[in-house]
């Protein structure tokens, strides 16, 4: 399992301007519907800002996408948060689950940048996030066109490039798959 986010001498982590971020992963195998997903992001203290359990829905190996909902608590800016991914692909033996985790960091765009993305094409807003080192928008921005435009060779190109930048070239063909629906009675805590 690998999160589509920069990691630098074993640290995973991403900027993003929002306050509720997006998050992609790649599941390298396929999962089952008994095959229980948790997805926490907590903040500097240990305190749950969003968790929630997930059945499996993903047939395939692909890319994944969970997204932080309007009813969890905002990140607030300039604050670090621990998010972690954990699948435990054996329910009777929680301890084998396997996970990924990182930390994400809300930043507030400059005025240039607001400026810029106000007039700019959404692969110009892509390259502006990027250049400006906000990840979790430049990813999820362009995972959104590539998804929607798979055979857009402009899309693929910059696609390619912004995953090569941080290592993950070996994504780049990687089907989108959809993920997972919340378990009933499970959500986020606030």
């Amino acid at each position: 399992m690998t999160a589509l986010v920069p990691a630098k001498d074993g640290i995973v982590w991403g900027q993003t301007v929002s306050d509720r971020p997006t998050f992609w992963f790649y599941v390298p195998d396929q999962l089952t519907t008994q095959t229980l997903i948790e997805f926490t992001v907590q903040d500097a203290a240990d305190n749950y800002v969003y968790q929630t359990r997930l059945t499996a829905l993903v047939k395939e190996p692909g890319l994944i996408q969970l997204s932080v909902p309007a009813t969890a608590k905002p990140l607030e800016v300039g604050k670090p948060y621990a998010w972690t991914l954990s699948v435990y692909c054996n329910p009777d033996k929680p301890s084998e689950a396997v996970f990924v985790k990182g930390t994400v960091q809300r930043v507030a765009p400059n005025s240039v940048l607001v400026t810029k993305l106000k007039s700019a094409t959404p692969l110009e807003q892509v390259n502006l996030y990027a250049t400006a080192g906000i990840w979790h928008e430049a990813l999820n921005q362009l995972a959104v066109l590539h998804r929607a435009n798979p055979k857009n060779p402009q899309i693929t190109s910059s696609w390619t490039r912004l995953l090569q930048q941080v290592d993950l070239a070996n994504l780049t063909t990687k089907p989108f798959v959809s993920c997972c629906t919340a378990e009933q009675g499970t959500g986020d805590r606030q």
